[in-house]
């Protein structure tokens, strides 16, 4: 027909005027119909998208490949599956198969890998390819991340040792198998239990720390015992040695078996020989044992030593012993009585309190004195005045004084002496005369 009608592809127009190998396209889909064109229609009666594996079939994800040839219709990432196990061969689409060309079923972190006990982990990553309770370990402590599998780990994101109890693969400080959050002794390997709450454990095992020979009695807990030693005093010569020794003996009633040390605290004026000993008691040691101890006395005195017996770990020892150790030296030089009297004394000045009360007896005597010395003064006065008055009475003329009975004391004299007495009438004289 002439141009300017209504010549289109519907009227037979060749729908690809650009294109010598296709002239039809019978369902408009952008596909020639010769099938051996350029992208000849696999599917030219159908309407379709597909551009990969065949030209204009149906693509229902879209992702170029027919949904004849797509072994994930509805998964645009992936469209191949070489091994047939589900998993797509796309490297970068969703779930990629990890072994394309190996049959697996491992769907965990890695997919479509051999997983012989079907946990889902891969035998390649399972830390336990045959166990299907437990599969990876976070914190790489032997205990797997699922705490209901076997030897779940109850801290999978925190390394532990721990073994016992409901904790395993928690913290363990003391390695005794038992988490740091359920031992009662984190830091005690031989104890974790403590029943009644007292701080003793209840492994009474002998060597273990604190043990509880009374495990459900919070009053009672560390080993019971008594001791006595023979002699519980000694007499010795520094100049000759000064050495001594005696015995002490542990008694206890106990059937549980325990450790005892016994031991003595000196003083710097007593050297120790052998001064401690630690014993156990078992069903083969029996219920008593017997120890020996010696010394030396360096300098003289009368020395006490304290001996003890305790359990290792007690906060209070089973039994104490007080040993006096009598020192003295034959060749020291006797003292007197009298020096030491002297040094009694000299020792007793030297006392704060002798001092102090020696002050105030000073104090008081020389009040005293003062007093009676005001005393006597005020007397003579009053004596002096008296005098005086008795003389100007007998220069006027008066003989009967009543002042004699009162001017009798043995001071008088002192004060009326003859040659006194003589120019006291001349003077006397001498003045009635001038008058």
């Amino acid at each position: 027909m002439p141009n300017g009608t209504n010549w289109d592809v519907a009227n037979g127009a060749d729908a690809f005027p650009n294109d010598p190998t296709q002239t039809n396209d019978s369902d408009m889909d952008g596909f020639g119909n010769n099938i051996s064109g350029f992208q000849g229609d696999a599917c030219p009666t159908t309407s379709g998208t597909s551009n990969q594996d065949r030209f204009g079939c149906l693509d229902g994800d879209g992702d170029g490949h027919s949904d004849l040839n797509d072994a994930f219709l509805s998964e645009s990432t992936q469209w191949a599956d070489a091994d047939a196990d589900g998993f797509g061969d796309n490297p970068n689409g969703t779930q990629p198969d990890a072994c394309p060309s190996t049959s697996g079923t491992s769907n965990l972190q890695t997919f479509g890998c051999v997983d012989t006990d079907g946990d889902g982990a891969a035998d390649s990553v399972d830390l336990w390819p045959n166990d299907a309770s437990q599969w990876f370990d976070s914190d790489g402590d032997g205990f797997g991340d699922e705490t209901a599998g076997t030897n779940g780990d109850a801290c999978p994101l925190l390394y532990g040792t721990a073994t016992m109890g409901t904790a395993a693969g928690c913290e363990d400080d003391d390695g005794d198998g038992y988490a740091n959050t359920q031992d009662a002794f984190p830091d005690q390997r031989t104890q974790h239990v403590d029943s009644d709450g007292d701080g003793w454990g209840d492994n009474q095992t002998l060597g273990a720390h604190r043990p509880d020979h009374w495990p459900n009695d919070r009053n009672r807990n560390s080993a019971e015992a008594s001791m006595t030693c023979d002699p519980t005093s000694v007499s010795v010569d520094v100049a000759a040695s000064g050495d001594f020794s005696f015995m002490c003996t542990v008694v206890t009633t106990m059937a549980s078996a325990f450790a005892a040390s016994v031991e003595w605290e000196g003083t710097t004026s007593v050297t120790g020989i052998t001064t401690s000993h630690l014993l156990t008691f078992t069903s083969n040691t029996g219920n008593t044992q017997t120890v020996s101890f010696s010394g030396s006395a360096r300098e003289t005195g009368n020395h006490q030593l304290l001996l003890t017996v305790r359990e290792p770990g007690a906060d209070h020892p089973m039994d104490t012993v007080t040993f006096t150790v009598r020192a003295v030296d034959s060749t020291a030089p006797a003292t007197s009585s009298a020096d030491d009297e002297t040094s009694s004394v000299a020792n007793l000045s030297q006392n704060a309190l002798v001092q102090a009360a020696g002050g105030v007896l000073v104090l008081l005597a020389l009040m005293g004195l003062l007093v009676l010395r005001g005393q006597r003064k005020t007397r003579k006065a009053d004596s002096d005045r008296l005098i005086r008055a008795k003389e100007l009475m007998e220069r006027r003329g008066i003989v009967d004084s009543p002042f004699d009975q009162v001017i009798r004391t043995p001071e008088t004299p002192r004060h009326l002496e003859p040659s006194t007495r003589g120019r006291s009438s001349s003077a006397f004289n001498d003045f009635k005369r001038r008058r």
